[in-house]
């Protein structure tokens, strides 16, 4: 069930029929399932207006605070599979995401708790402009359809499968973004120190390389995504 004034139904709609046509080409995402009149999308009445609520189908397995390498591996290999089929998929209509809206959004969204802490907001500012200057060089790095949180809490894992649910944030964007937030989260994380997290993301990266070869630019796109994350 979406939050209040979350999610769109154009942008459920489209989510809707991407995991569709994801399962279809035997990508391991969690699928929505229809009601009885074959419809999707649920309208709920709440005190504060409306909100929708889609049911998806459970996935083996479960998500893990630490995968190891090869489930790293596995999650590799499904986002390159994913960011390859996708290439088919029709772009119309499509929600872009972009990073000079997104960084406006997070600088609004802070401005009222700095009102009186002017150079912290005012540092917030200059990182931000010097990230927009640092992503202009990177102009190249390839863009299409991702989605948009992939990282470990957001796969069920089995010894020998990933399975991909959560796609509320999907959309087309940069390509280096769903590495990021997979390195990201790990980042922030607690790792094993028997299974770092520098070594869970060359797993990760290198099995995502199989699938999908990156542009010798996309490294550096990852390190900036995830600065910004």
């Amino acid at each position: 069930i979406c939050p209040y004034q979350w999610r769109t139904k154009a942008h459920l709609n489209f989510e809707i029929k991407w995991l569709r046509f994801l399962s279809d080409k035997s990508i391991t995402v969690s699928v929505p399932a229809a009601d009885r009149k074959g419809g999707y999308i649920q309208t709920i009445q709440s005190p504060e207006g409306e909100r929708y609520g889609v049911l998806f189908a459970a996935m083996p397995g479960g998500p893990l605070f630490n995968p190891s390498q090869q489930q790293n591996r596995l999650a590799g290999r499904l986002a390159g599979h994913i960011h390859s089929v996708s290439e088919a998929y029709p772009k119309a209509g499509v929600p872009v995401y972009e990073l000079e809206p997104l960084l406006e959004t997070a600088l609004e969204s802070i401005a009222a708790y700095t009102a009186v802490r002017r150079a912290d907001y005012a540092f917030f500012q200059k990182t931000a402009h010097a990230l927009l200057a640092r992503f202009g060089d990177f102009s190249a790095l390839e863009t299409g359809i991702c989605h948009g949180d992939f990282y470990h809490n957001n796969i069920h894992f089995t010894d020998s499968a990933a399975y991909l649910f959560d796609a509320e944030l999907c959309g087309i964007g940069w390509r280096a973004w769903e590495l990021a937030a997979y390195r990201l989260k790990q980042t922030v994380t607690k790792p094993d120190p028997l299974n770092p997290a520098d070594t869970q993301g060359h797993a990760f990266i290198e099995s995502f390389r199989e699938g999908r070869p990156q542009s010798k630019s996309e490294p550096d796109g990852e390190e900036l995504c995830v600065t910004v994350g």
